[in-house]
């Protein structure tokens, strides 16, 4: 992902700078933190996540009822204290929904604190005060005084939000607009009003179950709002609120083949696309299997199965027409795979023995199945391999996950 800085508002204190993000509260520094239950941050930290730990692997990191929240964001220092750069404060909303992102278990992609390792702290209704330590890298470590354990790769990426400095104001800085609280569609539209020209996108990266916001809503978002970023480069990545949702049927799903491009190698890649057309969100269970169909119903491919990732649940009411939409304005799963487009096995050239599936066949983790066309209007082509060679995964992860994350 991208690094992008962000805001800068104002740089407040003595000695130690420190910012005031506009998705933090509206003040900073000593006075503030003490009227909402804080002190200031101390001004260095020893990193205490130097050799190996076991992790929990259950378990909540922080209860999910703060009032307020405190990030503390220092300089690594490779093993000496590290010093104080900047904090901030959260509000109850924005730190309910950290907390949730906290205790997310799993997920794709790897967690890192890129050299900012943070102390967050969290007030409560009973004058508590929960202290956590993130740092390291692959994977990033969350500490409480329940235990130690790895920081999903969404809170890894939703901390890293909050912990880049300010930029200093250009020609050319342009600042984020805040679509926090908009439900995901309506997001997906300013987006694309305020940013029309190519190259610049809007995704869904994640999902943050919590049942007492609105389906479908923006939780959070990087770059954050009133983030900073140089003008014709804008970005946005929005956690999506969810509910637990029974799980998906083939009769709710639709879907579409999407034909990718070479890879170095002889490569070709390919992905199914899958939606919820019902009237109610599912959720998307694994593994799930995928395998060519030639004309004659029988197998014309390998069979590839590829795990769900976490709390992987569709957006209702999705049509056809959405897949085509950019940014994506609804909660769709993409499925990856690669066939070997140019090199016979054989030792010779592949094209007497090309394979072209007909159909794809899903196999979803209840049993159910789906079939989709391979090669359908406006689907970039038809998909074809090597004899009958197929792997999943076309991209980093060999996953079932968000289109688009």
């Amino acid at each position: 992902m991208r690094r992008v800085n962000h805001p800068d508002a104002r740089l407040i204190g003595t000695g130690v700078s420190a910012v005031l993000l506009s998705l933090f509260s509206v003040a900073c520094g000593a006075a503030s933190n003490t009227s909402v239950g804080f002190g200031s941050c101390p001004r260095h930290i020893q990193d205490i996540f130097r050799t190996p730990a076991t992790h929990r692997p259950t378990g909540a990191v922080a209860p999910n009822d703060p009032l307020a929240g405190q990030v503390c964001v220092y300089s690594d220092n490779k093993g000496a204290p590290s010093i104080l750069r900047f904090s901030g404060l959260l509000p109850k909303t924005r730190a309910r929904t950290l907390v949730s992102l906290l205790d997310q278990r799993g997920g794709r992609g790897y967690s890192c604190d890129g050299g900012d390792p943070a102390l967050i702290r969290l007030r409560y209704q009973s004058g508590r005060v929960l202290s956590t330590h993130v740092v390291g890298c692959h994977p990033e470590l969350v500490s409480t005084p329940a235990g130690l354990e790895a920081l999903p790769p969404a809170a890894s990426l939703a901390v890293e939000g909050l912990i880049d400095p300010p930029l200093t104001a250009g020609p050319r800085v342009t600042r984020v607009p805040d679509y926090i609280g908009l439900p995901l569609p309506a997001a997906a539209r300013a987006f694309g009003r305020r940013y029309p020209a190519a190259g610049q996108y809007a995704e869904p990266v994640d999902e943050v179950e919590d049942p007492s916001v609105p389906f479908g809503q923006v939780v959070w978002q990087l770059p954050l709002p009133g983030s900073q970023e140089t003008a014709g480069q804008a970005s946005a990545e929005f956690f999506v609120a969810v509910h637990s949702s029974p799980p998906c049927q083939a009769d709710q799903l639709s879907g579409r083949f999407r034909n990718g491009e070479g890879l170095t190698g002889g490569q070709h890649t390919g992905a199914v696309e899958l939606i919820d057309t019902s009237a109610h969100p599912c959720s998307l269970r694994g593994p799930i299997t995928i395998r060519g169909l030639g004309s004659n119903g029988r197998a014309d491919t390998r069979t590839v199965s590829e795990p769900v990732r976490p709390t992987l649940v569709l957006s209702p009411d999705t049509t056809l027409q959405t897949l085509g939409q950019d940014p994506a304005a609804a909660l769709i799963a993409g499925l990856e795979f690669v066939g070997d487009r140019t090199n016979d096995p054989a030792g010779g050239p592949c094209r007497p023995h090309e394979t072209v599936p007909k159909v794809w066949a899903l196999t979803l983790g209840n049993g159910d199945t789906l079939r989709l066309p391979n090669g359908a209007p406006g689907e970039g082509g038809r998909f074809l391999t090597c004899r009958e060679w197929l792997a999943p995964g076309g991209g980093r992860y060999n996953d079932v996950t968000l289109l688009g994350s």
